[in-house]
């Protein structure tokens, strides 16, 4: 039996400066993709190229290429570190936005992301789905985005690791969550 006195969401590796000890209980689960397991897919004939080319398309120019690339290697190789700004993607129905998420989804598995498609869930009374995952996708939420009177809130969402969160029958909770934002419109 494992028993803990504490609980803490901390993606630093076991072994690293400032890990989770034993008598903590880690809340977040790890990454989907390991190096191994890249590794092996490309030795079996897989090719990250298909990716790239289909990011490449997708944003239409280089900046904005080695912009995505850039972030989503930061989510991947500093876990414990907020990225600081949120990728925005627009474009037409169809053009393969909700994909790239689809494909952070495969890469840090689906339960470190989720998809909030209304402000509600998002700054509203009870916004515990975005509660320990390290990419939200906000998805068709447009413009309501940018309101004065939600600003504030989702700066701090994107800027700060420590966020406030409700769930329903629980008290109000204050917790490190470090979490990268992408927004589909």
């Amino acid at each position: 039996r494992m028993d803990y006195t504490s609980e803490d969401y901390n993606p630093e590796p076991l072994g690293s400066a400032g890990c989770v000890n034993n008598h903590t209980f880690n809340r977040f689960y790890g990454y989907r993709i390991t190096r191994e397991k890249a590794q092996k897919a490309v030795d079996n004939g897989a090719s990250p190229e298909v990716i790239l080319d289909f990011i490449k398309k997708l944003v239409g120019d280089e900046n904005s290429y080695k912009f995505i690339l850039s972030w989503m290697a930061y989510i991947l190789q500093a876990p414990a570190e907020v990225p600081g700004v949120m990728l925005v993607l627009q474009g037409e129905k169809g053009a393969g936005k909700s994909t790239l998420f689809i494909l952070l989804q495969l890469l840090l598995g689906t339960i470190n992301c989720t998809t909030i498609p209304n402000m509600e869930e998002l700054v509203g009374t009870f916004n515990g789905k975005r509660k320990d995952k390290k990419v939200v996708c906000l998805e068709e939420i447009g413009s309501s985005v940018y309101d004065p009177k939600h600003y504030g809130m989702i700066k701090d969402m994107i800027t700060n690791p420590v966020q406030s969160f409700n769930r329903k029958y629980q008290s109000q909770e204050e917790t490190y969550n470090p979490t990268g934002f992408i927004q589909i419109t």
